[in-house]
């Protein structure tokens, strides 16, 4: 005598497995990420420590990444968005700020600074304050702080990453 499942049964047996299973994720438990490219160096960043400061309107990320042989940061201030999917820039925007900085600090490139020095422009895609996530991209040119001669263009930055508020 053989022994068939409904297919409801069948797919509740199969429920356990769900948990096991990238793609049966909830979209909100999406990883952190923040990737872009420094002149000719992949960043990638590992960690994270990322706020919104409910008071004056403005995020902070910083992201870090080592690998064997290098360190480096990335810093991103920025005011929240008045509107998704509208770049913005650190010559207008003044509070826009992004620096990476290389070997710990040895080598900061920097695009804003209230807009004093290089120049980077973003676009805020999703943010969700419910769920205290944000994503976006960047790119732009920045400057070497011991030299002006020396700047890294910044390409590719795309982020998507969750954050903690302070009042």
């Amino acid at each position: 005598m053989t022994h068939t499942r409904s297919a409801p049964t069948f797919l509740l047996a199969l429920l356990p497995l769900c948990a096991l299973l990238p793609a049966c994720q909830k979209a909100n438990s999406t990883p952190q990420s923040l990737t872009a490219t420094f002149g000719s160096t992949a960043f990638q960043a590992t960690t994270y420590s990322n706020s919104y400061s409910e008071s004056s309107g403005t995020f902070t990320i910083n992201a870090d990444m080592t690998t064997t042989a290098d360190s480096s940061s990335l810093l991103m201030t920025f005011q929240s968005p008045s509107q998704l999917n509208v770049p913005f820039n650190s010559d207008t925007a003044l509070t826009t700020t992004v620096i990476y900085s290389i070997n710990d600090g040895a080598n900061n490139y920097i695009a804003g600074l209230d807009g004093a020095i290089g120049h980077c422009i973003m676009t805020i895609t999703a943010w969700d304050s419910t769920q205290h996530t944000i994503a976006g991209t960047f790119s732009g040119e920045t400057i070497n702080s011991n030299s002006s001669a020396d700047s890294l263009s910044m390409t590719n930055g795309k982020f998507n990453l969750t954050y903690t508020t302070t009042n």
